[in-house]
């Protein structure tokens, strides 16, 4: 309630106040000084705005967007080298991997190419060493069927004296029967 009276109190004094003296820009005679300070306050605002404001509001704006289209710029630069790069980067990865599976394939026929001959040196060795092996089987076969067979002949011979069954009894027909039977024997073995 105290709020209220306060309230209608100053009220009611500014209403008080401004009937006695009424508006002094509703009066007609005050109008020319208005006019006149009106024109001097807006005037030297304008002056002070256009000369001293603006241009250094301008200024500032202007060296905002320079800075800004600098940054731009050195932006699209920056995208253009690191595209570059990138390029590079992908090129080098592609050479290095053809360079890779080249090594790898030549590599590879390299060692084929050795294994391949050191596969046929050693199948040369081993088929010169099989050939030496069966002709020294050969020559041993030979040489000991013919030894064989001289001993046969002698020991048959010997035998055929020790028993004394026939005195006739020729060498050559019982060389001759050993060579037989060791040729069926040979025949048998191969």
């Amino acid at each position: 309630m105290l709020r209220v009276l306060i309230f209608s109190i100053f009220t009611s004094s500014a209403a008080f106040a401004a009937e006695s003296g009424g508006m002094p820009q509703l009066d007609p005679n005050s109008w020319v000084p208005q006019i006149f300070w009106l024109i001097i306050t807006f005037g030297g605002l304008y002056i002070v705005i256009s000369k001293i404001v603006f241009p250094r509001l301008s200024e500032s704006i202007e060296q905002r967007n320079d800075y800004v289209s600098d940054l731009v710029d050195e932006a699209k630069t920056l995208a253009e080298q690191t595209e570059k790069l990138n390029n590079e980067y992908k090129e080098l990865i592609s050479n290095s991997k053809k360079e890779a599976q080249e090594i790898i394939t030549n590599g590879r026929k390299k060692l084929n190419a050795e294994f391949d001959k050191k596969k046929n040196e050693l199948d040369k060795n081993i088929s010169e060493l099989t050939e030496k092996a069966e002709k020294e089987i050969q020559s041993f076969k030979s040489n000991s069927i013919k030894d064989v067979q001289t001993i046969a002949s002698q020991v048959s011979g010997e035998l055929l004296k020790e028993l004394s069954l026939n005195d006739e009894i020729d060498q050559n027909i019982i060389i001759k029967k050993i060579e037989d039977i060791s040729k069926k024997k040979m025949g048998e073995l191969n």
